[in-house]
């Protein structure tokens, strides 16, 4: 069984970071751990065995193990902070360290340990027993000190896993069950809009160009934007060579699609994708690259940003 919060309201400091320079402070109140809803098209589900990661535009989603099963860090992961400290299972790092001390004005129990990122420390209302708030001082990666204020927190019994399934709804297909493409296969032909409402399909962009270089990538993804940099640098080397690039976006709307593409200076076409499109490619995780000849065989696939692997790819099929 996992014990959850009713209610939680959490006030989250960025106090020093290194990019962006700007601090962010953001409230968030939601009605409890398990199930979060997340900015954008996108919706995260955990029960403790596993985390659902829904695509709500794309009508599909991904299920992996829940790190609450990895046995990482002490035994459990943090999800808004203090699971630790209420699950009794849990087997502390050796290094943590107990004190009593003021957080937000409350008189609190401390627990502070070295992960991997840099140190943490949790805090918990000496009155209540509820937890108050969490310290990351991260000096690996992003260096930056988070302070995380939890307020109004009310406890309830704690509840089954079985209370927490999620069933997919009608429609929706998970991306483990979907086509794979490994080199050698045929690709799906799509016919998808761009920004203009002119109608774009594969096996027409294969009769003028030697080759089609399709990205599936949404707007929020990080990763994503940084290999539209080296995207944008092949689309100019190589169009004139036969190679076009089209990038496939089934998350965001053709409005947001647009403003994007122009804000980053894209040139090469950018196509509303269908959930069919996703599922017939197997995309995801983003970005998701495919490699399309002659005859719509794939050349050469990758998931994540793979720019040198790109440009092997493309250096094998001659451009």
């Amino acid at each position: 069984e996992y014990a959850i919060f009713s209610k939680v309201e959490m006030e989250v400091k960025v106090v020093q970071v290194t990019d962006p320079k700007k601090p962010l402070i953001r409230r968030i109140k939601k009605p409890g751990l398990v199930t979060q809803q997340t900015e954008g098209k996108m919706r995260t589900i955990r029960n403790g065995k596993t985390q659902t990661i829904v695509y709500l535009d794309q009508g599909c989603y991904q299920v992996f193990p829940d790190s609450w099963e990895e046995k990482v860090e002490y035994g459990r992961s943090i999800y808004c902070g203090f699971e630790p400290l209420v699950n009794p299972r849990v087997n502390f790092t050796k290094d943590a360290r107990f004190s009593t001390t003021q957080f937000d004005g409350r008189s609190c129990v401390a627990m502070t340990y070295t992960a991997r990122a840099g140190e943490i420390t949790f805090y918990v209302d000496a009155k209540s027993l509820l937890p108050a708030g969490k310290v990351t001082n991260q000096t690996k990666g992003q260096v930056m000190d988070i302070t995380e204020v939890y307020r109004d927190v009310k406890f309830i019994n704690s509840m089954k896993t079985s209370e927490f399934e999620w069933k997919p709804p009608t429609g929706y297909f998970n991306t483990a069950e979907a086509a794979d493409l490994a080199t050698g296969s045929v690709a799906p032909d799509f016919s998808l809009k761009d920004s203009t409402g002119r109608t774009v399909s594969l096996s027409k962009l294969l009769e003028t160009n030697k080759a089609v270089l399709i990205d599936f990538y949404f707007v929020d993804c990080a990763p994503c934007r940084e290999s539209h940099k080296h995207l944008q640098k092949l689309w100019e080397a190589h169009q004139v060579k036969g190679l076009t690039i089209v990038g496939l976006n089934a998350i965001d709307s053709m409005p947001a699609i647009s403003k994007y593409r122009n804000s980053a200076k894209l040139t090469f076409p950018h196509l509303k994708a269908a959930s069919e499109t996703i599922k017939g490619f197997g995309a995801g995780p983003y970005p998701s690259l495919y490699l399309v000849g002659p005859g719509r065989k794939v050349l050469w696939s990758a998931k994540g940003p793979k720019n040198d692997q790109v440009d092997r790819a493309l250096a094998a099929a001659g451009f």
